[in-house]
């Protein structure tokens, strides 16, 4: 099961190519087409799109011949203005590689989007299964998809970037002066006896929260069931709040193990709350709480991939705390 949202977005008269799209991603964790649930009463049609826009990782945008368009003294076959609007709209938002075309081989295809890969699809002859004409164009769609879930991604949102700078201004400078030729220096207790440590190697753990809105609880209970001791690391840099296990001692313990709780990321959700003010009791939680699994999952894919890419693999981990 691929853990994605997909938008999918068809003029009326296209519902049942949209339909076929929906089958072919039937190992999607949630795919939804425009008339399932999208559009609220009580929202606007343009605000319940950019909402859409917001919540979903990728967006398929199927563009059929419902008009006829005459352009230059000829007439074409033309997909709906309202959808290509759409396609505009998530291209905007997700970026290309993120919003896909999938079109009738018989519509013509804006200059503007010469040069963008599109999947087409030719319509079957009466009988024939609109699922398996489509079949190739998502078969493309769906291993870019798979692609792209294996990386981070620059959103609107700022998980990518919270993860960089926790990386360069933390993971840097901490694994630095760890590996630096004379062992720093840990203050252990109250700081008034600063111990020198020895140990053969170290372990640097990081615990990304599972849920954002129980960060400080989950944090106690980190705390608590793992007997963690806080320290400080003193670099040239400037000292780094850590926390060892609580049976740690000093020449003795051969791998020094780190944890630390990246609360950097409480950035996001104070940013998911500016986009959905408060409106009442329960009011948007569910969507809220969308872009916040979005932000943990896609911090923690950004740092292994920056950690991956340092080289630090062998000593720095990130788990789920």
């Amino acid at each position: 099961m691929i853990s994605a949202r997909i938008f999918i977005a068809s003029s009326s008269e296209g519902k049942a190519v949209a339909q076929a799209v929906k089958q072919q991603f039937a190992d999607v964790e949630q795919v939804d087409i425009w008339y399932e649930n999208v559009f609220q009463i009580n929202r606007s049609y343009f605000d319940s799109l950019n909402r859409a826009a917001n919540l979903y990782d990728f967006a398929i945008v199927c563009l059929t011949p419902d008009d006829m368009l005459s352009f230059r003294g000829q007439e074409h076959l033309a997909p709906r203005d309202n959808v290509l609007f759409e396609l505009g709209l998530f291209m905007g938002r997700l970026g290309t590689k993120r919003a896909f075309v999938v079109a009738d081989e018989s519509v013509r295809i804006l200059s503007d989007l010469q040069g963008i890969t599109l999947a087409t699809y030719r319509q079957p002859p009466a009988g024939g299964s609109l699922m398996s004409a489509v079949g190739n164009a998502c078969t493309k769609i769906h291993n870019v998809i798979e692609a792209e879930m294996a990386k981070s991604g620059l959103g609107f949102l700022p998980s990518t970037s919270l993860a960089i700078g926790y990386f360069n201004n933390f993971i840097v400078k901490v694994v630095e002066g760890l590996e630096d030729d004379e062992p720093d220096l840990i203050d252990l207790g109250d700081g008034s006896n600063p111990v020198r440590l020895e140990f053969e190697d170290y372990q640097l753990r990081i615990l990304v929260p599972s849920n954002l809105s129980r960060l400080e609880r989950d944090l106690g209970k980190s705390k608590r069931n793992r007997k963690l001791k806080q320290v400080q690391i003193k670099t040239n840099y400037r000292d780094f709040p850590f926390f060892i296990a609580g049976d740690f001692e000093p020449g003795k313990t051969a791998i020094l193990q780190l944890l630390d709780i990246p609360t950097t990321i409480r950035a996001s959700r104070e940013i998911i709350d500016k986009i959905f003010p408060d409106e009442g009791v329960g009011y948007n939680d569910e969507e809220r709480e969308v872009l916040a699994q979005r932000e943990i999952k896609n911090f923690k894919k950004a740092l292994e991939s920056l950690i991956a890419k340092a080289g630090y693999d062998d000593n720095v981990s990130v788990e789920w705390l």
